[in-house]
């Protein structure tokens, strides 16, 4: 990690056992100073403390899990969360099928000649593109066609997986949507709510009874993702992971009890601030106005430069961008339509499709992958915030005024994959703070006063299309 001088300066000295006195005084600076300094390092458990003891097993234990004996391996589901494909076919379509891995890409080339599909639709079946990531080197894709993998045939069905079984078709295609991730407690597993089909799919066998089928899934997962080290409340208040799990629980339990997203998220907010030891403050209105349409006026530039930099055609390649459209369609209605993307949900059926939103992207330790839980909260908000916003423009674009399920499911669907593009990530990390400011901290006044913040247009409405 990196130091300032102060920070090198302290490090240096705690070299024995001292009082902040001597250590201020080995410092040459008042003792408030050496203070300072010393509760940073203690939140970061950097300093023989028994919460850093115990910071270091949890560690140990996280990191233990892939590679161990896998009937040693706990994995953790809720009891309520299920899966069945329902192979819609959607998790092939719209997107770049990969990175398929060397050894995959070995046995795909292998059998290409082998599959029941024309040569012109298999364009060579396998691509390599540059990876993404500056330095990175690069990756090999599926090609597609028509928008969809090149080998999903006419059935809606992989033609490798028809011809040759699972086993040849690329991992990330074998573990979608299943997700995983290392806890000190076991591998929490939860389920992508990138899957097209979670109106039926979420009706199909419990997780709880999927144990071998997870064992070996489990053991495809090239590096499984882990808990952070340090869990932070916000940026100044640390949390062990047992407070946290704690909290966890208290959130579960409380999506159940609310009958609104909207309700939730103050649900999940009140949780946290009660963890935190602070309460609400006075909002301006009109500053808040200010700020939100600041904030989607950056976001919808963000999109334009975006499109400048991606939309192009090559002889050789053709870039599609429609991902950008819907993230614009959402921005779009999140500006001028703020009171209808906060209206509730009406049938049970919607209403169950958020709760299993929110309930994976707890179960699946979303709030320890970021920086802060306050500042994951923010980011759940705001995906939930867009993934409305686009039901109600796209359902405007089609003349309707209602949503039904699948609204629901494509909303969470399209905006859970755009906002885990690397470009638009690391587009919305500029506005990190002004994320939390908005869709944490000033989440009571924006669901309360949508009316006020909207942008209004009172022209006359002319539809002549």
């Amino acid at each position: 990690m990196r130091l300032d001088e102060r920070g090198a300066q302290v490090a240096s000295l705690l070299d024995c056992e001292q009082t902040i006195e001597d250590l201020a005084a080995r410092m040459d600076a008042e003792p408030d100073a050496a203070e300072r300094v010393v509760r940073v390092f203690e939140r970061l458990r950097l300093l023989d403390t028994e919460e850093s003891r115990q910071f270091v097993v949890d560690a140990a234990t996280t990191g233990s899990w892939q590679g161990a004996a896998i009937d040693t391996v706990p994995f953790l589901v809720r009891d309520d969360a299920a899966f069945t494909c329902s192979m819609c076919g959607g998790c092939c379509g719209g997107h770049n099928v990969g990175p398929v891995l060397p050894d995959v890409a070995t046995g795909i080339q292998a059998i290409l000649d082998q599959l029941p599909l024309p040569a012109e639709q298999l364009k060579g079946g396998l691509a390599t593109i540059p990876s993404g990531a500056e330095g990175s080197g690069e990756q090999v894709i599926c090609h597609s066609r028509n928008g969809s993998c090149v080998f999903l045939n006419e059935d809606r069905l992989c033609s490798i997986h028809a011809a040759f079984g699972p086993e040849k078709k690329p991992r990330i295609c074998r573990l979608f949507p299943y997700e995983f991730i290392a806890t000190p407690e076991g591998v929490a597993v939860s389920i992508s709510t990138e899957c097209r089909g979670l109106a039926a799919t979420r009706n199909g066998t419990p997780l709880r009874d999927q144990e071998e089928a997870i064992q070996r899934l489990f053991q495809l997962v090239p590096s499984v993702r882990r808990v952070r080290p340090v869990l932070m409340l916000d940026a100044h208040r640390p949390l062990s992971y047992a407070d946290y799990r704690v909290l966890e629980e208290r959130m579960h339990a409380s999506v159940d009890e609310q009958p609104t997203a909207g309700e939730a998220l103050m649900a999940l907010r009140g949780l946290t601030n009660e963890a935190r030891g602070v309460s609400d403050e006075s909002v301006d209105r009109d500053a808040l106005r200010d700020r939100f349409q600041s904030f989607v006026a950056n976001v919808q530039q963000m999109i334009e430069g975006m499109r400048d930099v991606f939309e192009q055609d090559f002889d050789d390649v053709h870039v599609r961008t429609s991902g950008l459209d819907a993230l614009e369609i959402a921005i779009q209605a999140l500006a001028t339509r703020l009171p209808d993307v906060i209206r509730p949900l009406r049938s049970e059926s919607q209403r169950a499709l958020f709760r299993d939103r929110f309930h994976h992207f707890l179960h699946g330790k979303q709030l320890t992958t970021a920086k802060t839980v306050v500042g994951g909260q923010a980011r759940l908000a705001l995906h939930w915030f867009l993934s409305r916003a686009l039901m109600v423009g796209r359902a405007q674009q089609v003349k309707r005024v209602h949503w039904v399920d699948q609204d629901v499911v494509d909303g969470m669907a399209i905006m859970a994959f755009e906002l885990r593009n690397q470009a638009v990530s690391q587009g919305l990390n500029v506005f990190d703070s002004e994320i939390t400011a908005l869709f944490y901290d000033a989440l009571p006044s924006i669901l309360a006063h949508a009316g006020d913040l909207t942008r209004t247009d009172n022209r006359l409405e002319l539809h002549k299309f």
